[in-house]
């Protein structure tokens, strides 16, 4: 089932704030749920109403109507087989063992990777062939993020709710509350736009 259509028939669609959305992404997976359903998918834009995600993310909401006119167009474009703007495919792999990722990364099969050993660090520094940057989530004063905070951070970030986390990641929703509110008392942050602003200002999105 398609993430960002994620729906049960025969009540067909999702409510999402397409500005805030990845438009080739959303144009995809509504072609593949409208293929699931028949035909059957009708899609309805909004720009949303909750400005403070606006802002969570570094958008103007002023311009929130514009950027979804343009958002809608991009989709138009992907379903009529108009030409799409060129994108570099950026590769984040997720695995448990350090060294993995390190191999991940000299082989080229993933290009963005984090928690790796200091002593792996150091070592590609000196290799020229990767770059190597600090992280800001470990720079920041008081406890580490865990890989689960991590991943239910990133999912959370990108407007998921925690039942939709929780699929994703085959936990309970209730598991997915329990990481956020952690997250949140970790970082000292009040709010979810909060917390959605601490992503996208440590890059997590």
């Amino acid at each position: 089932m398609p993430e960002i259509l994620e729906t049960e028939l025969p009540g067909i669609g999702r409510r999402f704030t397409l500005p805030l959305e990845l438009p080739i992404r959303v144009a995809e997976d509504a072609s593949v749920l409208d293929i699931m359903s028949g035909g059957r998918l009708e899609v309805g834009v909004a720009p949303g109403g909750n400005l403070t995600m606006y802002t969570a993310f570094g958008l103007d909401s002023d311009k929130r109507h514009a950027l979804m006119a343009h958002h809608l167009d991009l989709m138009r474009d992907a379903w009529t087989g108009r030409p799409l703007p060129k994108v570099r495919r950026i590769v984040w792999r997720m695995v448990p063992s350090a060294g993995n990722r390190r191999a991940l990364l000299e082989r080229g099969d993933a290009d963005v990777s984090f928690d790796l050993p200091p002593r792996d660090v150091a070592e590609m520094a000196n290799d020229r062939k990767l770059t190597v940057v600090g992280s800001l989530i470990e720079r920041r004063e008081g406890p580490e993020l865990t890989p689960r905070q991590r991943e239910v951070l990133q999912l959370l970030a990108e407007g998921r709710s925690m039942k939709e986390v929780g699929t994703i990641l085959n936990v309970a929703p209730r598991t997915v509350a329990f990481h956020k509110y952690k997250m949140m008392e970790q970082l000292r942050l009040k709010t979810s736009a909060e917390l959605v602003q601490f992503a996208v200002k440590q890059g997590v999105v």
